[in-house]
């Protein structure tokens, strides 16, 4: 059993020899470093997406085409804005 957050609607794990993908779905805010438009106050759903490799005894992150970090960020979604529609 994968444990999610609060925040997370549903956490999966795939794992495939020595690869393992996580997609996880959650809505939460303080996102506006990862998203164009997006203040730090609006909730956003999105999906992160990470792959990871395992390699001498540990997990490490894969970067996946076009994103800068272990996460790929996903916009689905706002949810709430911070003048509260």
């Amino acid at each position: 059993m994968i444990n999610k957050k609060s925040y997370q609607e549903f956490n999966v794990v795939i794992q495939e020899g020595d690869y393992k993908l996580t997609f996880r779905v959650e809505t939460h805010s303080n996102l506006d470093e990862v998203f164009e438009g997006v203040s730090r106050t609006d909730l956003i759903r999105h999906a992160n997406v990470r792959l990871e490799h395992y390699s001498d005894g540990k997990w490490s992150p894969v970067l996946l085409e076009g994103a800068d970090t272990k996460n790929y960020h996903l916009l689905l979604n706002k949810v709430l804005q911070n003048n509260g529609y």
